[in-house]
């Protein structure tokens, strides 16, 4: 399954603290031609350390030789894409940072730097309608309005 998916993006998702014996859980999908995600492998450790992502990366790759990634999407942790990088041995990775996770990093910096309630929903709303755009006229439309 995974050598299925390896010319398209990878997401890659890790869960912080969410048991009470401290263990995490890192899941790997991949993604069909219908946009359709399927999970394609797991890894529950009581660290996420680089090393031990590596290794985990490392493992997939022996298992999966001929496994070569356009693009992974994730949370934007350095470790992990670095243990990517490194664990997959492909060099520099492209990398997208999750929708989900740019939102809130938007939102987070416009509320600690825009002190006008009304202009921070605007400029939030803007980039907002741009990346939530399924198709190029929206885009087009939404980034037109934006200007």
């Amino acid at each position: 399954m995974m050598e299925l998916y390896r010319q398209d993006i990878l997401v890659i998702d890790c869960t912080h603290d969410m048991t009470q014996y401290g263990c995490q859980l890192l899941n790997i999908m991949g993604v069909d031609e219908y946009n359709k995600g399927y999970p394609l492998a797991h890894c529950v450790s009581n660290k996420m350390d680089a090393a031990t992502l590596q290794h985990f990366f490392k493992a997939i790759k022996l298992k999966c030789p001929t496994l070569e990634i356009n693009c992974i999407i994730t949370d934007d942790d350095p470790a992990l894409i670095n243990a990517a990088n490194m664990g997959f041995g492909q060099g520099d990775i492209k990398h997208i940072l999750c929708l989900w996770h740019f939102k809130r990093t938007l939102q987070r910096n416009l509320h600690a730097k825009v002190r006008n309630s009304s202009l921070e929903k605007e400029m939030f709303h803007h980039p907002c309608t741009i990346v939530d755009s399924e198709k190029e006229v929206e885009f087009r439309n939404s980034s037109e309005s934006s200007e």
